[in-house]
């Protein structure tokens, strides 16, 4: 278990209904810039325009992620540029990025700001937006909900994710029932990334699908 530039309160949203998606092995989400297998997946907005050929690739470039993070391998396209927002503590590699203030998320593509947005959160920072941070994290929700496509990526499992941290007063199978029920009311997407890595990947996959539909890839859902 998510619009228009410069005019973030129209309603452009999905028709797609949210998802929640857990991504609990390797190859159910290719670190090394391929499209993704079985299951993979489906953008919130239809293409836009007619058929179009794939943008060519750049060459693999291995992104270390910090902090002892196993590397990363991006292949993004040579036009897509990452936003990454200034508050973003940890932030994710990508081929192409720029650190810059967003309204809404930890992510998004330059120049597409104020209509897609990728949260970024681990397993801890979930469990406590669920329980201290409650009111804050739904405000969020709020604001994401306005974007043609949000989703908030947690780096974890989700059998991991219903072992409750020891700080939390939660109760696992509450804060799992928060997450879909707000995942439904308010049309984003949440998906169980699995680790870091993958949580790295997906993001970077989702920002490039995102792009190639805006950009009249009519192929983009593939894969």
């Amino acid at each position: 278990m998510p619009q228009v530039p410069g005019q973030r309160g129209a309603d452009h949203r999905s028709p797609h209904p949210p998802q929640l998606r857990a991504f609990d092995h390797a190859e159910e989400l290719d670190l090394h810039g391929g499209e993704p297998g079985p299951g993979g997946l489906r953008p919130g907005r239809p293409a836009r325009g007619g058929a179009a050929d794939h943008p060519p690739q750049s060459p693999a470039a291995p992104v270390h992620a910090p902090s002892g993070d196993a590397p990363v391998t991006t292949r993004a396209s040579p036009e897509i540029v990452v936003a990454i927002d200034t508050r973003e503590q940890k932030p994710y590699r990508f081929a192409r990025s720029e650190v810059k203030t967003l309204a809404s998320g930890d992510y998004s593509v330059v120049g597409l700001e104020d209509r897609i947005a990728i949260e970024r959160k681990t397993k801890e920072d979930a469990y406590s937006s669920l329980g201290q941070g409650r009111a804050r994290f739904e405000r969020e929700l709020q604001r994401l909900s306005r974007f043609d496509y949000a989703a908030i990526v947690i780096e974890t499992s989700l059998p991991d994710f219903l072992r409750a941290p020891a700080f939390s007063r939660m109760n696992s199978k509450a804060a799992a029932g928060s997450i879909v029920a707000w995942s439904v009311k308010y049309r984003v997407c949440v998906f169980f990334a699995g680790d870091r890595p993958h949580g790295n990947a997906l993001t970077r996959q989702l920002l490039e699908k995102f792009w190639r539909y805006q950009n009249g890839d009519a192929d983009a859902g593939s894969g």
